[in-house]
């Protein structure tokens, strides 16, 4: 099937913005962000930003490919359009699955459990699981363990409530709550060999107090990082403006030089982590959008985070409210903005004006606010 044919196949499916993107890479052959915003506009008053948001949902749709291009400055991607719809047809029929089962809740549900059998599989193993938890929360020691953990994670919230702890001691609290949550998971899984005994099930406390202790620490600190890394598939810059933008203002900071590693997403990505090593994430959508000035003040930015150990606390405070639903205290959310704005102070006192750092942010808003419109069916 030619591309020509898919585009008319398919263009009933797409938003209009969407068809004149997808129209405008067909009749190229590779082209830049940059590039089909400035032929896009011919036919309609759009912004880059959009543009870069239509290309990148496209590609999640299967509708285009891309590839990323080492340029002066920093990295870019060529899209092309995809000679093959089935990776779309798969969007849409996820889609339609989906709003199925809004509309018509558990009847879908049963519809397809009935069809496939495979969500019935893991309902009768979710099934397993939650009887075995029933049996620990209703034994003595499966329901003080709990109530230990509970009343625990209850303090360490109420301390983090606190408005005169220092930001070493707020963290310090926010891995209590990690260990809160994860003992009793861990005194659950070593005591289901227990079976009652009194002698295995004490045993089994003090085996599972130190796991659950390294298990906060290794999650919080160690591990998180290195899975973003796998998670996001990023790899390391080589030599270029960017990482010479770092290794200076790292040298002059006289702080260790953080990594510096490439995400391979349209959307405009900057953030950091501490862990053993200080990385720094930018992604190719950023880089694209951005000024040279203004990648400048988001990686002063960065830099100033990992300068101030605040790292540890934002990625900890993140983490933890993954964990526990209830968390969202408003102190903490004040201290991180609290450390957001010391970080943006720090870039506008290096550059020596706000203006950079103000227009990247600008940019920033324009992308996200632009997906999230047109993800609501307004495009």
């Amino acid at each position: 099937m030619k591309v020509i044919e898919i585009r008319q196949e398919l263009k009933a499916a797409l938003s209009p913005l969407e068809a004149v993107v997808l129209d405008v890479l067909v009749r190229g052959n590779g082209m830049r962000t940059k590039e089909a915003h400035k032929l896009v506009k011919r036919k309609r008053k759009v912004a880059l930003t959009s543009v870069a948001v239509i290309l990148d949902r496209l590609y999640s749709k299967g509708l285009v490919e891309r590839k990323v291009e080492s340029c002066r400055g920093g990295y870019r991607y060529i899209y092309f359009a995809s000679g093959s719809p089935s990776k779309f047809k798969e969007h849409m029929l996820e889609s339609a699955v989906n709003k199925l089962i809004q509309r018509f809740g558990s009847t879908a549900t049963t519809y397809f459990n009935e069809r496939f059998g495979r969500h019935a599989r893991m309902f009768d193993m979710g099934c397993m699981v939650g009887t075995c938890l029933l049996g620990f929360l209703q034994s003595r020691d499966g329901l003080m363990v709990t109530l230990g953990a509970l009343f625990l994670a209850v303090v360490a919230l109420l301390q983090l409530k606190r408005s005169d702890l220092s930001v070493r001691k707020k963290t310090a609290w926010i891995y209590t709550t990690f260990f809160s949550v994860l003992f009793p998971l861990v005194y659950f899984t070593l005591s289901v060999p227990c079976a009652g005994m009194l002698a295995c099930q004490a045993k089994t406390v003090f085996k599972a107090l130190p796991i659950a202790l390294l298990g906060s620490i290794v999650l919080g600190y160690l591990v998180s990082p290195l899975l973003y890394r796998r998670m996001l598939k990023a790899r390391e810059l080589g030599d270029g403006e960017i990482a010479g933008m770092v290794s200076l203002y790292s040298s002059r900071l006289g702080m260790r030089q953080p990594k510096v590693l490439l995400v391979d997403d349209q959307k405009p990505v900057a953030f950091s982590t501490a862990g053993l090593q200080p990385t720094i994430f930018v992604s190719v959508g950023l880089l694209e959008l951005l000024t040279k000035k203004e990648a400048e003040a988001v990686l002063l930015h960065e830099l100033s985070h990992l300068k101030n150990s605040n790292q540890l606390f934002k990625f900890s405070s993140l983490l933890v409210k993954r964990l526990v639903p209830v968390f969202s205290i408003n102190e903490i959310r004040a201290d991180l903005e609290n450390e957001e704005l010391k970080a943006d102070r720090f870039a506008v006192q290096v550059q020596g004006t706000g203006r950079h750092l103000a227009s990247a942010k600008k940019k920033f808003d324009a992308f996200h606010s632009f997906d999230r419109e047109t993800r609501c069916g307004f495009s």
